[in-house]
C-alpha cells in the first residue's frame, strides 16, 4: 500500500459485502465522506533528504493528552463488522501503539467492556450524540 487510499480497495476485498457496504458508504448526503477525500489529497509528505531519520521522535500530545503518534483511532461504529475482536481489539491496539481511542456511541459492546479492556492508566475520550432526552445521554 502506497497511500490511506489503497486501504479501501484491500477493505472491499477481505470485508463482507454488507460490511464494506456500512463503512464504503457515507451518511446522508456523503458530503462528510468527499470532503474527507479531499483533504486527504490535500496532505503531502515533506521528505527529509540528507537528513539522518534513523532516529526520530514521534510523540506528542493530543487535547493535552501523550502519544507516541500525532494521530488517533477515531470513533468507527460497529467495529465487529471490520474484525471479530470489534472495538475491544481496538481499545488494545491503541494501548500497545500509545495512542489514543476514541470510544464510538454505537458499538459492538457494551462501555463497561470496552473500558475493562483498557490498559492501566490508558485515556481514552468518548464520542457521544446528545439526546435530546438529556437523562438518556448522562448514563452514557
Amino acid at each position: 500500500m502506497l497511500n490511506t487510499f489503497d486501504f479501501e480497495s484491500v477493505a472491499r476485498e477481505v470485508m463482507e459485502p454488507q460490511a464494506w457496504g456500512y463503512y464504503s458508504s457515507g451518511g446522508d448526503d456523503e458530503i462528510t465522506l468527499r470532503d474527507n477525500h479531499l483533504a486527504f489529497q490535500r496532505i503531502t509528505m515533506r521528505p527529509r533528504i540528507l537528513v539522518n531519520v534513523k532516529e526520530i521522535d514521534m510523540r506528542t500530545s493530543f487535547l493535552g493528552a501523550p502519544a507516541s503518534l500525532p494521530l488517533y483511532f477515531t470513533a468507527t461504529a460497529l467495529a465487529k463488522l471490520a474484525h471479530k475482536d470489534g472495538e475491544v481489539g481496538i481499545v488494545k491496539a491503541a494501548a500497545k501503539a500509545g495512542v489514543t481511542y476514541m470510544l464510538p456511541t454505537l458499538s459492538s459492546y457494551t462501555l463497561d467492556e470496552m473500558l475493562e479492556a483498557r490498559s492501566p492508566g490508558q485515556l481514552m475520550f468518548a464520542q457521544l450524540y446528545v439526546n435530546p432526552e438529556r437523562s438518556r445521554s448522562e448514563i452514557y
